[in-house]
């Protein structure tokens, strides 16, 4: 690898030294002073080798590649999805080489249709773009500027891969400073280190997605456990499942929706109960969850819920909000990203539903929550059918008991009645 200009660049090294000092602990190690180009950079690639934290290592990579191609912002989109369904999400959005974690955790995510604008181009090419000027370019979106009022002038993005070549996300570095564009050597440089984070970010999310998978599996279990061992309350049942899916996956509102009985026989979907716990309540760990008329709650909501009973089929939605003309502003809280499943019972009758609305840590569910909440809901359905079982079968002993007293009424005289024949006299007759 040759740096052709950075070897007499007299400004980028410092900078380089200056940076890599404030991201790495460097108590332990020697000063930079007699370090090479070379070395610095090897030292940047050391820098993520051993983070298995996503969003720890994306914003040290984004920190280090505003290092090393001296760039004023830098974002990075990681690729969510498969098929059709795929798109691309900033977690890390403008960092900028003095940004903090805690500073970029504070944004909103982005999120970028598949093979839409810059990012969406280059993540369905698989090809680098290095554009002097971004508004000549066909696929800039000047929306992101209007609405942040910030320039973007030069802009160079490059596919991140995995060890297979498939595309993983998207770098993006924006606005050279010192005002010029970004040269061959920039996107060289920018390229060679973004293999090292390809394989880096890998790593991290094959961790993180066993710890998901181990954690998931520590849930169910434990959610086997409590609502098949409670037999007698369908809130208590209900509010256990709740809770553990927003243990599992935190969202603003999950809700529980109990199709009525008798509306079985018609073909038209109708709730008897609805059940809801918030991200707040689950928080200060409330032993009970919301009791509900259908009435009460969206009738966006209601209505894909009542699609979801009919159809069995699970509904997956991002921007919710405005995709669904029921929504009426003001009235209910925005919802972006909206989750929906059906709910079995042992005879593979669908007996209610789960909506989980607006998850914490992405602005959509993906497909791995798909899988997970595909799962959860079998137990639901478990312990559903058996409080349903349970609740049926003390109404019919109530009957029973009821029709038993009903005959034994007419059978059998009282212990008083019985008494007062016993003492009445008794005649004979002689005849």
């Amino acid at each position: 690898m040759a740096f052709k200009r950075h070897d007499t660049d007299p400004v980028l090294l410092p900078r380089m030294k200056e940076s890599q000092i404030k991201v790495v602990d460097r108590q332990s190690q020697p000063t930079l002073k007699q370090e090479s180009e070379r070395d610095v950079f090897l030292d940047l690639i050391r820098n993520i080798s051993s983070d298995l934290d996503v969003a720890v290592l994306s914003h040290k990579i984004l920190t280090n590649v505003a290092i090393l191609t001296t760039a004023d912002r830098c974002s990075l989109f990681l690729v969510q999805g498969t098929g059709n369904k795929r798109a691309l999400i900033a977690t890390l959005f403008d960092v900028k080489e003095s940004s903090t974690l805690a500073d970029t955790h504070k944004r909103t995510e982005v999120r970028v249709p598949w093979g839409k604008g810059i990012i969406g181009h280059v993540a369905m090419s698989g090809e680098s773009v290095n554009i002097p000027d971004a508004y000549e370019y066909k696929y800039f979106n000047k929306d992101v500027d209007h609405a942040t009022g910030y320039r973007t002038k030069a802009v160079m993005c490059q596919p991140v891969k995995d060890t297979e070549g498939q595309v993983i996300g998207v770098a993006q570095v924006i606005n050279k400073l010192g005002g010029e564009a970004f040269t061959d050597t920039d996107e060289d440089v920018f390229r060679t280190y973004l293999t090292f984070c390809g394989i880096s970010l890998t790593k991290a999310k094959l961790f993180e997605s066993s710890k998901f998978s181990l954690r998931k599996n520590e849930v169910l279990l434990r959610m086997a456990k409590g609502i098949l061992q409670e037999q007698s309350c369908l809130k208590t049942v209900v509010h256990k499942i709740l809770v553990e899916g927003q243990e599992m996956i935190q969202c603003r509102l999950c809700s529980v929706m109990i199709i009525d009985e008798r509306c079985g026989a018609s073909g038209d979907i109708e709730f008897s109960r609805v059940f809801e716990l918030t991200h707040e309540q689950w928080e200060k760990a409330e032993e009970c969850s919301d009791e509900k008329q259908p009435g009460e709650i969206s009738a966006a909501h209601l209505e894909q819920a009542k699609s979801v009973a009919k159809s069995g089929k699970l509904l997956n939605m991002s921007d919710f909000d405005s995709q669904h003309s029921l929504v009426k502003n003001g009235n209910w809280p925005r919802c972006k990203s909206f989750l929906c499943l059906p709910i079995y019972n042992k005879d593979k009758t669908i007996i209610g539903v789960m909506q989980f609305l607006n998850k914490l840590s992405s602005v959509c569910f993906d497909e791995q929550d798909e899988r997970v909440f595909e799962a959860f809901a079998v137990f639901c359905g478990l312990g559903i059918n058996n409080i349903m079982l349970y609740d049926n079968m003390r109404k019919a002993i109530a009957r029973t008991k009821v029709a038993l007293e009903v005959l034994s009424y007419h059978a059998l005289a009282s212990n008083e009645e019985t008494m007062r024949i016993m003492v009445r006299p008794c005649y004979v007759s002689r005849h």
